[in-house]
């Protein structure tokens, strides 16, 4: 399972964002099950998983269940 220190989350990210990210902390979802557990419309939600596919913030896998993309990189130390 995901921790909060592995997603560095962005101040200004979009609430449609966050509602997603926030639910898929919790287990990998379906379409159906995240639409119940967000409540956003089905145009919205599509809209915000495709641009969030586009930035690699989320997966789907062989069934379609939707995840969110680990973060392997280490951050960079200020010199």
């Amino acid at each position: 399972m995901m921790t909060q220190e592995m997603i560095p989350m962005i101040v200004d990210l979009p609430d449609d964002f966050r509602k997603i990210i926030r639910e898929l902390k919790i287990r990998p979802m379906n379409i159906y099950e995240l639409r119940n557990a967000t409540g956003l419309d089905e145009r919205k939600l599509g809209d915000a998983l495709n641009r969030m596919r586009s930035l690699n913030i989320i997966s789907y896998d062989e069934h379609f269940n939707i995840s969110l993309v680990e973060k392997t990189y280490k951050p960079r130390r200020l010199r």
